[in-house]
């Protein structure tokens, strides 16, 4: 099976493909697995790091031959085969994925595989992420939407923050979505079919896509002038080497209406309750004084909550925060000197 896996890759990367599109890459691995360790150390990360970073999506599932059994109570209990320690080391890297942003994850991972007991505290101490997770509810038509994914988002991750943020792109709105008794789905968007559409396609692209090539493709999509207009979004999936034809398999195979409904409950999920469109999220807690802010400030707010990596999990006032956005280039200037 190893050299039948060589040779796919061989092929692929020879250019056997007519056009070139990220290769989705799931590792199901244990956290004190020797055979996961020595993989992930000796295979995985010198090719990743050397030649497949850029071309490749990684997906990390850290469980194994684990089992999960959900109590009556709610909480979870699981028996892993590595025993308990191992249990946690695959939690701490679960959290470490959910957390951190796509690159850091992985080196993450990496690090805390490579460094001799990953279950261990005060290793995985020493290599913890923090990057600041960001997760932009936005809708695909949403002028308000489109305005700040152009002027605010885009600008300040092109330059400064692509490697300090994780961005979580949730592309659904104040849509509705229903499913009938025979499994299929219904959406009804704020800005009628044309916008439920988008919203699938730009679904499906942060599915098949990289990390990176995702985000490229979202902010092509909402700057064109119409992210429902076929004619665009080949447009921006060729750009970014995503194949059009895989975007449409999602559609037509009724995947983009699963990732589109994951996404509806994403965001009713929000407490409190949604009301404007689109809507910034830092770390996982809605605040109304960092909405406010960063729709008209996003670099200068995602700063400050980078230097204080506790505010983006408090209950920040507008008006500390203001203070705080106001203050930041001069505390920036002080550390220089």
């Amino acid at each position: 099976m190893e050299s039948v896996t060589v040779l796919i890759v061989v092929l692929c990367f020879a250019g056997i493909s007519v056009q070139a599109t990220d290769l989705k890459v799931s590792i199901y691995y244990e956290s004190l697995c020797p055979d996961s360790i020595a993989f992930l150390k000796n295979q995985f990360y010198p090719a990743y790091s050397t030649v497949l970073k850029n071309k490749i999506k990684v997906d990390l599932v850290p469980f194994g031959k684990a089992t999960a059994t959900k109590n009556d109570n709610g909480t979870w209990t699981f028996t892993c085969q590595h025993k308990e320690r191992e249990c946690y080391g695959n939690k701490v890297q679960s959290c470490a994925i959910d957390i951190a942003s796509y690159n850091t994850s992985i080196e993450y991972v990496v690090c805390a595989m490579r460094s001799g007991d990953a279950a261990n505290d005060e290793v995985l101490k020493e290599v913890q992420a923090t990057d600041l997770k960001v997760s932009i509810y936005y809708e695909s038509l949403c002028p308000d939407s489109i305005a700040f994914i152009k002027n605010q988002f885009y600008p300040a991750y092109s330059t400064v923050l692509q490697d300090k943020i994780k961005v979580d792109l949730v592309p659904f709105g104040k849509a509705t979505a229903t499913k009938s008794d025979n499994g299929t789905w219904t959406f009804t968007c704020q800005h009628k079919e044309p916008e439920c559409y988008g919203n699938k396609i730009q679904s499906c692209a942060i599915d098949i896509a990289s990390y990176n090539t995702s985000i490229e493709f979202v902010v092509c999509a909402m700057k064109s002038g119409n992210a429902s207009n076929n004619d665009y979004l080949k447009e921006c999936a060729e750009e970014n080497q995503i194949k059009w034809e895989d975007i449409e398999n999602c559609i037509k195979t009724g995947k983009g209406d699963e990732l589109l409904a994951k996404y509806g409950d994403r965001t009713n999920a929000v407490t409190p309750k949604i009301t404007f469109i689109p809507t910034i999220v830092f770390n996982d807690v809605y605040s109304a004084a960092r909405q406010t802010l960063a729709l008209t400030n996003f670099l200068e707010v995602t700063e400050v909550l980078l230097e204080e990596p506790n505010c983006a999990k408090c209950s920040s006032s507008i008006v500390t925060l203001s203070i705080a956005v106001l203050l930041l280039p001069l505390i920036s200037m002080l550390k220089l000197h």
